[in-house]
């Protein structure tokens, strides 16, 4: 399954009700990466999804979770130093 999605793609998703840029350093702490991070709210199936995107361009589609907070604690958990 190819979880990229061009934004084309991932506007037909439905709307976006959280976002984030995040922040994580390397495990030698010597570099920080930023994580540009959303949770969808699909329209139909009303679940929520945790999308990321990438410096290319592309979106990734992380997960699908029952709500909006399950999203951010995905997103939190894979791309934060700030556990959620």
């Amino acid at each position: 399954m190819n979880n990229f999605l061009t934004r084309d793609e991932v506007s037909k998703f439905g709307t976006v009700v959280w976002d984030e840029s995040l922040t994580q350093w390397n495990s030698n702490k010597t570099d920080v990466y930023h994580h540009v991070v959303a949770v969808m709210k699909a329209e139909g199936d009303n679940t929520y999804r945790a999308m990321k995107r990438h410096s290319s361009g592309k979106f990734e589609l992380i997960s699908g979770e029952r709500t909006v907070d399950d999203a951010v604690n995905v997103l939190m958990k894979m791309f934060s130093d700030r556990a959620a």
